[in-house]
């Protein structure tokens, strides 16, 4: 402004010259400059413009300057509407004016802000201090970066004043609060490649060209932003990647409360494997250029992690968004075991201060225990000691995803023996490892449960040293840890872990016995009873009686013995030679034990007799006894003979050398051993005391089945038998003293009295089927075995011994069936009665044994008289014995015999009848004409006396009949019941008869032909026939002949007789009756030299056109009339009769052969076949 005095000549002069002085407001200013132009603006100079916008906006600069030495520091923040409205005017009166200078030379127009919902103008950039942090960081965007305006201040105050009344578009860079957040905003989209905005993660290299900015930028950046107090507002920069890290990425500011970033503040004088651990976990270090200035800002850590639990934690979240399963398999594949225990060190440390943070973030704790950073123990190796902790193996407290075989860790009791820990078990290396295992949420395991899960179970796979060290100790921890699981007694009761002195298996407390019982050596050896090693110790001895431990020798130490004999007998089955002689002098000690104290031990049943024994019930035996029993039944505890007495080499003995001891109830007294030897065990020793009888069973006889099974053995022994030749050189009364006769009566005195009787009523009947009688047990047990003694019993005084040498034959005696021991048969092949003929191996019972043992005799299968299906069986029998020679006349005799017994059954309905035996369905035997036995079906009965001449061809041809003949002595009706076929038959279907059949001669056919009972075949119909027919007569006759001379000629021949047999055939022998009209006169046609073959035969009788090509090649001539088919003219026929399968097998392989074609016209004209002899 001018001074007064000037002020006052200036309105004199203006005065003067006739005008008036105003003086030059910021209005008047702004109305100049807008009339003028911006062309006339733009021509003034630098100091000019800058004065001109000073005078501008001079009342904008008055207004503040007002307002702040009031105390308002928000330039045109007036709350008067008014002076907002004036703003709003002057800034629109010097819009598009270029008053504005910029850094990169020239000059650009204030901008007024927009409107609501109006675009805001492009912005402007200001430094608040000229040269510093905000010039480098505007380096980038000349365009934007309004000059400082250094050589003129008042200048760079009005620009600062403009920036700073939000009226305009130009911001001040370097503002506190939320306009600095805009600025910094502004500058960072003006600098940074606008495809930047939104990424997460941007590669940067630091090079500060075109591809990004250089650290340097973003150190300016950070610097600009953290400067003011306060500090800008970053809230405007979230979704810039402004946060640079040392891995050569920029990542996106992003608020921690959300999707935070994944950067951290690295700390100087961090732990190195820390570090690495994150930097595995994915999480990126701030770049060191602009750490310093990040740390600085106040909002830093809403942005960047800090160096905290929380701040760790929520950095790995971040790098995996939050699943636990990525940041567990980048942990896993990436930090080794150091940078996993130095980030659970680092946790466990600040859990302490950080523990209420962390369990208000329950998603950042669910995190924490999927990472697997927690060091588990290493599973031993069964019988493999364990070094000191040197694998080093880590696991997770909680599956990354939902697994449904994930199991939990544990953390171990204080002081737990190594041995027993597995993956399963936390191992705390670290001081702080417990504390944060249980922060978040891991059991600690009770040494209960611990030696329930990891002791008891395994007992047996660890090493036999180390195994009795670890029970010893559980042992002196009894009590507590039964206070710990009121359970783990009981268990520990049942578990097996005791080991023995003689080095058997591990036995569970309540198997052994106190050291101080002696009576237990006796029977179960000092080695196998007693705890061994370290739990023999009295210690340990005390407290295995807890657990069940025996103080003394029960009824139960029966059991034990049994059950160690058992063992042993076990071993001895295995090989183990030195076991077998143990069990068994175990076992008469333990048999030798009974019977000396079976008054005391052992008691009579309720009944008094000698019934099934109890043990006693006073005191520790009373009230398991029957479980006892039931468990003594199932060992082998009983002491045997390995091989038969001396003397006795005949007494079946199949087991050889056999086991030293068998189960209770299955041995049988020696004196039983003629009854019972060759199934059942044979005992070692004699029991004086009614109580031990009772309690093996020797109180009743032994069972049926093996009294059967001895029988067998003693009458067929099998061939290899070591008893078959002394047994073949005993005397039968010593072996029906011996053997026979006990088993005889005791097998009578068990029959029961209902089948006593059922025998009895049946006693009388005549059996006709061994096979339909009713079924007891003894029958089923003797069916088809060699038990029925065939020999009158032995007297008591006067015996004659029989050796089995002896001939033992005739009807009384009866002969065995072949491989027996001539003594002992089977029920099938004998009876009461003999039968009515001779048969070797069918025999009648002395009457002397049936008297005896009539009853048994009946119940083991014995019949009153044999059967048809017996008589069979002999015939069978009897050809096995000649075994393909010629029977001899007695033989023969007698097989005939019982062959016409067959037949006459046979015709009343038995065993299927005559059509069974004529089908083959039965095994008959009959002898041929030569005396060999052949099967029924395969004979030939003759019944064509008068064919004698056909017979006598086939001798004089060297040919052969079609069957073998039955022999002559067995009449040809009982030969046709038992299934032998008719001579007459078989010769009608034998091919080699049809060389035989006569054929007329040459002039008997011509004159036939001409005058013949046919009617004649000339005229001249006859020789207007086509091709070979030429000649014949018409009718059916020459029709029937045309079409076979046609297809005799297409199958090549060359020449064709034809003649008539004008005889007259007999009837008698004809296969069918029917067929007796087709024996009167009839043509015969003979093809000389045409051989067919089996192919082109078939194709001649084939309708089928594709049938002819088995023809041979030469063209088929088709006469009118004839159909396809050389013998299709079949259809022709009457003979309704032929219809069977041998019939058929007839027409092809008899009157159809190689060089004869048979085919007869009846006087009727119809085709008939030649078939009669």
């Amino acid at each position: 402004r001018a001074p007064t005095a000037v002020r006052d000549l200036l309105v004199v002069a203006a005065a003067s010259a006739g005008g008036v002085l105003r003086e030059v407001s910021a209005k008047v200013a702004r109305e100049t400059a807008r009339k003028a132009g911006p062309v006339a603006v733009a021509a003034l100079g630098r100091a000019e413009r800058l004065a001109l916008l000073r005078a501008c906006v001079s009342d904008i600069l008055a207004a503040g300057s007002a307002r702040g030495a009031g105390g308002d520091a928000s330039i045109g923040r007036s709350e008067d509407a008014g002076a907002s409205a004036a703003l709003a005017e002057a800034a629109n009166e010097i819009a598009g004016l270029p008053l504005v200078p910029l850094a990169a030379g020239g000059w650009t127009a204030l901008r007024p802000m927009g409107q609501a919902g109006q675009p805001a103008p492009p912005p402007l950039l200001l430094a608040t201090v000229a040269g510093g942090a905000e010039d480098a960081l505007l380096a980038r965007a000349p365009g934007v970066a309004v000059d400082g305006c250094l050589d003129a201040p008042a200048a760079a105050a009005a620009l600062r004043a403009l920036a700073a009344s939000g009226a305009f578009s130009l911001q001040l860079l370097g503002a506190p609060g939320e306009a600095g957040g805009r600025a910094l905003a502004h500058a960072v989209a003006a600098c940074l490649p606008a495809d930047w905005r939104g990424l997460e993660l941007v590669t940067w290299d630091g090079s500060g060209g075109e591809a990004g900015p250089s650290a340097e930028w973003f150190a300016a950046l950070w610097a600009v932003a953290s400067a003011p107090n306060p500090p800008a507002s970053l809230r405007a920069l979230e979704g810039w990647p402004v946060l640079p890290t040392a891995d050569g990425v920029a990542c996106a500011l992003r608020c921690a409360g959300s999707e935070s970033s994944c950067v951290w503040f690295d700390s100087v004088g961090m732990d190195e494997p820390l570090r690495c651990c994150l930097i595995a976990a994915g999480c990126l270090t701030l770049h060191p250029a602009v750490r310093e200035a990040v740390e600085q800002h106040a909002e830093a850590s809403r942005y960047v992690h800090t160096v905290s639990a929380v701040g760790v934690l929520q950095a790995i979240a971040a790098t995996s968004h939050g699943d636990a399963g990525v940041a567990h398999d980048l942990l896993s594949k990436r930090a080794g075991a150091v940078e996993r225990r130095a980030l659970r060190r680092f946790l466990g440390e600040r859990r302490a201060v950080e523990e209420s943070a962390l369990r208000a973030l329950p998603d950042l704790l669910a995190m924490l225990r999927a990472l697997p950073v927690f060091e588990t123990h290493v599973e031993a190796s069964a019988g493999e000691d364990r070094e000191a902790e040197e694998l080093e193996v880590f696991g997770a407290l909680s599956p990354a995803a939902p697994a449904a075989s994930f199991e939990p860790l544990l953390l171990p009791p204080e002081g737990a023996p190594a041995d027993l820990l597995g993956r399963q078990h936390l191992r705390c290396v670290l001081d702080t490892d417990a504390a944060l295992a249980q922060m978040l949420g891991v059991q600690r395991t009770s040494r209960a449960a611990l030696y329930r899960s990891r002791l008891l179970p395994r007992v047996g796979a660890l090493p036999a040293t180390r195994r009795d060290e670890l029970v010893a100790a559980m042992l002196r921890e009894l009590g507590s840890l039964a206070r710990e699981d009121a359970s783990f007694a009981a268990a520990a009761a049942e578990a097996v872990f005791v080991p023995t002195a003689d080095g058997g298996p591990l036995r569970r407390p309540r198997d052994l016995y106190h050291p101080d019982v002696r009576d237990a050596v006796e029977l179960l050896g000092v080695g196998s009873c007693y705890p061994a090693g370290l739990l023999g110790l009295p210690a340990a001895c005390e407290a295995l009686v807890s657990l069940g431990l025996k103080t003394r020798l029960p009824v139960e130490g029966v059991l034990d013995a049994a059950k160690a004999i058992d063992a042993l007998a076990a071993l001895a089955d295995n090989g183990d030679a030195n076991a077998g002689s143990r069990a068994h002098a175990r076992a008469k000690a333990l048999v030798g034990y009974l019977d000396a104290r079976a008054g005391s031990l052992l008691r009579g049943g309720a009944g008094g007799g000698a019934s099934q024994p109890r043990l006693g019930t006073s005191g520790a035996m009373a009230a398991s006894a029957d479980a006892l029993l039931t468990a003594l039944a199932r060992l082998r505890w009983v002491p045997t003979l390995a091989a038969p007495p001396a003397g006795e080499g005949a007494l079946p003995w199949p087991r050889g050398t056999g086991g030293v001891v068998s189960p209770l109830q299955h041995a049988r007294p020696k004196h039983e051993r003629w009854l019972v030897s060759a199934t059942l065990p044979v005992a070692a020793f004699e029991a004086s005391s009614a109580e031990l009888r009772a309690l093996l069973s020797w109180d009743r006889p032994p069972p049926d089945a093996a009294l059967v099974e001895q029988l067998v053995a003693l009458g067929a022994p099998p061939a290899n038998a070591g008893w078959a030749t002394p047994l073949r050189a005993m005397g039968v009364t010593a072996l029906w003293k011996l053997a026979v006769g006990p088993i005889y009566t005791q097998l009578g005195r068990g029959l029961q009295v209902a089948e006593r009787v059922t025998v009895e009523a049946v006693a009388g009947a005549r059996d006709v089927a061994w096979t339909d009688r009713a079924s007891s047990t003894l029958l089923e047990l003797a069916r088809g075995r060699a038990v029925v003694w065939t020999l009158p019993p032995p007297s008591s005084e006067g015996s004659v011994e029989v050796a089995e040498d002896s001939a033992i034959g005739g009807q009384e005696g009866g002969l065995l069936q072949a491989g027996s021991c001539a003594r002992l048969v089977c029920a099938c092949n004998v009876a009461f009665t003999a039968p009515p003929a001779s048969a070797l191996s069918l025999v009648a019972l002395p009457p002397a044994l049936v008297a005896a043992h009539r009853p048994l005799l009946r119940a083991l299968g014995v019949r009153v008289a044999f059967g048809t299906a017996d008589f069979v069986r002999e015939s069978a029998a009897a050809a096995a014995r000649a075994n393909g020679r010629a029977l001899l006349p007695s033989e023969l005799a007698a097989v005939v015999s019982l062959l016409r017994e067959v037949a006459a059954a046979l015709r009343d309905g038995a065993l299927g009848g005559v059509a069974a035996a004529q089908a083959g369905q039965l095994e008959i035997w009959a002898p041929a004409e030569d005396g060999r036995m052949v099967r029924a079906h395969e004979l030939a009965f003759n019944d064509a006396e008068w064919m004698g001449e056909v017979c006598k061809y086939l001798e004089a041809a060297s040919l052969s009949a079609p069957a073998p003949l039955a022999h002559r002595s067995l009449p040809a009706a009982d030969a046709e019941s038992i299934g032998a076929r008719s001579l007459r038959f078989l010769l009608v279907v034998c091919e080699k008869l049809t060389d035989a059949i006569p054929c007329p001669s040459a002039v008997v056919l011509r004159n036939s032909l001409h005058d013949g009972a046919a009617g004649g075949l000339g005229g001249a119909m006859a020789e207007a026939a086509p091709g070979p027919a030429h000649g014949l007569a018409d009718g059916a006759a020459r029709r029937a002949l045309c079409a076979l001379l046609c297809a005799l000629d297409d199958a090549g021949a060359r020449r064709v007789r034809i003649c008539l047999d004008a005889r007259t055939h007999n009837t008698t022998s004809l296969l069918a009756p029917g067929m007796s009209a087709v024996q009167g006169p009839a043509f015969v046609i003979h093809a000389p030299g045409l051989d067919l073959s089996s192919e082109a035969l078939c194709a001649m009788h084939a309708v089928d056109p594709s049938a002819s090509a088995a023809l041979p090649p030469r063209p088929m001539r088709q006469p009118s009339g004839v159909t396809q088919g050389t013998f299709y003219i079949y259809i022709y026929t009457y003979i309704h009769y032929i219809h069977t399968s041998y019939i058929h097998i007839y027409i092809h392989t008899y009157y159809i052969h190689t060089s004869y074609i048979h085919i007869y016209i009846h006087r009727n004209h119809t085709l008939a076949l030649y078939i009669c002899i």
